[in-house]
C-alpha cells in the first residue's frame, strides 16, 4: 500500500528542519507495499479446555492491567516472563514459599536489536515514535463487548513491554462514528490536509467491513487483507536534536469477519503497533516477529516475540523520535540480555503455584502461573461467605532492591468485592537474593492495601493505594491465589492458598 500523505524535509535559517509524515502503517516498506495477510488455514490455537471457564470480558479500566491467557489447563498472568523452572538458585523459604534467585540470559541481544532497529530507521528519516509520552485507545461505536474485550488485551500485551510512564490509556466512552469519520488521517494525498487531524494522542479503533476502509474493488481484490492501520504526525526538529513540537494520532480498522478469535488480537496488536510507528520486519530476518508483513499460525499466548517486546522498550525508554542507526548505538549502551529473576514457588492441594519477577534495562517484569481453577468462584458451595487467603511477596523496586513480605486476600461473595493487603514489606540491597524473613529493612510505610472485585475466577484492584493489581484464584477448588502488582516504586508478584 502506498504511503498517503507525503514526506517532506525543509531547512531553513538556524538548521531547523521540519519533518512531516502522514501514513497508512500497512504500507510503510515502499510503494506498492501490502497490509499483512492471514495465512489460509491459520486457526487459533490458545482456546481453553472445555472445563476451563472462558476469562472475563476485559474492560476499558483494565487496560493497565497485565495481560491474561490460559494455556491449556493453565491461567498465565504475564505471559512468556517466567524463567524456566530449575533455572535459578533456591536461597531459602519465606514461610511455605520456596524463594529462588539468580542471573538467566533471557534477552535477544544488542546486536539483533541493533540490526531490527537499524533497518526500521534506515527506511525513512530515522525512528518513527511518538513524541506525545502517552497515547489513549479510542473504540469508534459499531464495537461488541466481545470486541473491545480483544482490543483491551491488545492494549495490555503492548503496555507490558513499555515503560510505565509511556503505556497506552484506554478511554471508556465509544467515539460516535460520525465524529470518528470527521477527521482525516487517510486519503489526503497534500500536507496539510483539508480536513481536521485527529486530536493528538488519540488511536481510533473501529471494527467495520474491508469494503469500508479499502474500498470494494481492491477489497474484492485482496481477500486475505484484515486490517490495517494509518497515522498522522510531525515533529518540528533543530539542528541539535531538540524537539520542541509535535502531533501523533492514528487509525486502526479491522475487519471483524476476516480476523476472528486469536487471528483478531494478532491484527489489533500488528496494526496498533504500525499506528505507534513501527514498520514491517524483514520475515526472512525476523520470522517470529508480530510486525511481519504475513501472519503465520497463531501460537499458544505468544502474540508479541521477545524482540517485538525489546524494541517496545529500547524505543520508548531510550530512543528520541528521529534517531539515526548511529544514534540508536549509543542510545543503546549499555543494553543487558541477562535479567536479575526473583522466584517463588508453592504447592497448594497438589496444584503448583509460580510467581515472581525479571529486572533488565530498567524495566520490571512481574509474572505468576498455576492450574486455573474448573469452576467459578462465586459458585463455589465449599466457600462461606467470606474466605481468606494468606501468599507471600515477592518483588524489585525501581533502584532494583529486592522487596519481600506478607499478604492477606479476604473476600465477600455477597459484593463480589474483597481487599488485598501486603504488609511487613521488607527490602534488601540491589544484587542481593532476599534473606530469611524479618532480616531486611522495612520497605517505605511497610504495608499497602487495595480494595478489589472478583471478575470470574480473577481479580483487580478498584480503589486503595495506587498501583495495578491483576491476579487469578487456582486449584481445583480454588486453594490458591496468584497474580502481579505494579506501581512506580515497586514491582511485585504473590502467591499464596486458603
Amino acid at each position: 500500500m502506498k504511503v498517503r500523505g507525503s514526506i517532506f524535509l525543509s531547512v531553513v535559517a538556524g538548521f531547523v528542519a521540519v519533518l512531516s509524515w502522514g501514513g497508512a502503517g500497512m504500507g510503510l516498506r515502499g510503494a506498492g507495499g501490502e497490509p499483512p495477510r492471514a495465512q489460509v488455514g491459520s486457526t487459533a490455537t490458545t482456546i481453553p479446555p472445555r472445563t476451563v471457564p472462558a476469562l472475563p470480558l476485559q474492560r476499558p479500566s483494565d487496560a493497565l492491567n497485565a495481560p491474561t491467557v490460559h494455556l491449556g489447563e493453565s491461567l498465565h498472568v504475564n505471559p512468556g516472563v517466567a524463567p524456566a523452572p530449575g533455572s535459578l538458585t533456591v536461597v531459602g523459604r519465606h514461610e511455605d514459599v520456596r524463594v529462588a534467585y539468580g542471573a538467566v540470559a533471557d534477552g535477544v541481544g544488542a546486536r539483533k536489536l541493533m540490526e531490527y532497529l537499524s533497518a526500521e530507521a534506515g527506511e525513512t528519516s530515522g525512528i518513527r515514535k511518538p513524541y506525545r509520552a502517552r497515547m489513549t485507545v479510542r473504540v469508534v461505536e459499531g464495537a461488541t463487548p466481545e470486541m473491545v474485550d480483544q482490543t483491551v488485551r491488545a492494549v495490555q500485551r503492548i503496555n507490558a513491554a513499555l515503560p510505565r510512564e509511556q503505556r497506552l490509556r484506554f478511554d471508556d466512552a465509544l467515539v460516535p462514528s460520525e465524529v470518528a469519520e470527521t477527521f482525516g488521517t487517510s486519503g489526503c494525498e497534500e500536507v496539510p490536509c483539508d480536513r481536521p487531524p485527529m486530536p493528538n494522542g488519540d488511536i481510533f479503533v473501529r471494527f467495520a467491513p474491508a469494503e469500508v476502509w479499502l474500498g470494494a474493488e481492491r477489497a474484492a481484490k485482496t481477500p486475505h487483507v484484515s486490517g490495517q492501520g494509518e497515522f498522522d504526525g510531525w515533529i518540528l526538529r533543530r539542528g541539535t536534536g531538540e524537539h520542541r513540537r509535535s502531533h501523533w494520532a492514528g487509525r486502526v480498522w479491522v475487519d471483524p469477519v476476516r480476523a476472528t478469535g486469536e487471528s483478531r488480537l494478532h491484527v489489533l496488536v500488528h496494526e496498533i503497533l504500525h499506528v505507534l510507528g513501527r514498520h514491517h520486519a524483514d520475515p526472512e530476518r525476523f520470522p517470529e516477529s508480530v510486525m511481519r508483513p504475513v501472519y503465520g499460525p497463531v501460537s499458544q499466548g505468544g502474540i508479541l516475540d521477545p524482540l517485538d517486546r525489546e524494541v517496545l522498550l529500547a524505543v520508548h525508554g531510550r530512543l528520541a523520535p528521529g534517531a539515526m542507526p548511529h544514534e540508536i548505538a549509543r542510545a543503546l549502551e549499555p543494553w543487558e540480555d541477562t535479567s536479575i529473576h526473583v522466584r517463588g514457588e508453592l504447592s497448594v492441594e497438589g496444584t503448583a503455584l509460580a510467581f515472581g519477577v525479571g529486572l533488565r534495562n530498567g524495566l520490571a517484569r512481574p509474572w505468576a502461573y498455576g492450574t486455573a481453577s474448573s469452576a467459578i468462584l462465586a459458585e463455589n458451595p465449599t466457600l462461606s461467605e467470606s474466605s481468606t487467603w494468606s501468599a507471600r511477596v515477592l518483588g524489585f523496586t525501581r533502584t532494583g532492591r529486592i522487596v519481600a513480605g506478607a499478604a492477606e486476600l479476604t473476600v465477600r461473595f455477597d459484593t463480589r468485592a474483597g481487599t488485598l493487603r501486603l504488609t511487613a514489606l521488607e527490602s534488601w540491597p540491589g544484587g542481593q537474593p532476599p534473606g530469611a524473613v524479618g532480616s531486611g529493612t522495612r520497605w517505605g510505610e511497610g504495608d499497602l492495601v487495595y480494595d478489589v472485585v472478583l471478575l470470574g475466577n480473577s481479580f483487580v484492584r478498584t480503589g486503595g493505594d495506587a498501583g495495578q493489581v491483576t491476579a487469578g484464584f487456582f486449584g481445583g477448588s480454588h486453594e490458591g491465589i496468584a497474580g502481579v502488582m505494579e506501581r512506580d516504586d515497586l514491582v511485585a508478584s504473590f502467591g499464596g492458598e486458603r
